[in-house]
């Protein structure tokens, strides 16, 4: 067999690309946990709350479309529909308009809290998913140009859905301060990530020592 250059295995074994496919698969492993309604230490509920909540009007029916203010104004209950299909009612009691005292704009309080809002926009409420538009989770991954051959960075590239991040993970969301604490790993999460490296760069050495094989 022709000399092996310990130096340059290192370097075939671990480089950007191997680190680029860790991180890819730590993504993985945190949109998983997220999709489930599991969160770390830390996480003040995983559950949707169901206190009152007040938000303007105008992101209410950009949300839910007009159906809300029909169904308020007018006193009856509507139904929302999706592909012809009926996903939620929206009844008049639930919902009340009132002009902020501060600005004059109209704001609505759902009586269900953001439980029953996430119903009403047609989306799971059993548990929390951090998934409204699917722009956040999305939006997590590898931060371009990070990759180098012992480190690479998982994060957000849209400055909007670093900050959405920010409020759930450390600053927590709404006037309740919940924090829903999602970017790390657990222990379990750690060994999941440690072996599946191992067996990259198993793959990895079992083709370069093919290759010394070959030349020898």
């Amino acid at each position: 067999m022709s000399k092996l250059d310990l130096k340059q295995l290192k370097s075939e074994l671990v480089d950007s690309v191997l680190m680029k496919r860790v991180g890819l698969q730590c993504v993985f492993i945190v949109r998983r946990r997220v999709s489930s309604g599991k969160y770390l230490e830390g996480t003040t509920s995983e559950q949707y709350s169901t206190k009152p909540f007040g938000m303007p009007l105008g992101a209410a029916t950009k949300a839910l479309g007009s159906a809300i203010k029909r169904a308020i104004e007018k006193g009856i209950a509507v139904s929302l529909k999706n592909k012809k299909k009926t996903y939620a009612t929206i009844s008049p009691d639930e919902a009340k308009i009132y002009t902020s005292p501060k600005t004059g704009n109209l704001w609505v309080i759902i009586g269900g809290g953001y439980k029953r809002y996430r119903e009403m926009g047609g989306r799971d409420s059993s548990k929390i998913d951090l998934n409204w538009s699917g722009r956040m989770m999305r939006n997590l991954g590898i931060i371009p140009g990070s990759e180098q051959p012992s480190a690479v960075d998982v994060g957000f590239t849209s400055a909007d859905e670093q900050n959405k991040a920010l409020w759930h993970n450390v600053l927590g969301a709404g006037k309740s301060k919940r924090k829903h604490i999602f970017m790390g790993l657990t222990n379990e999460e750690k060994e999941e990530l440690e072996k599946y490296a191992d067996a990259e760069v198993a793959n990895r050495l079992a083709k370069v020592l093919a290759k010394y094989t070959e030349v020898a």
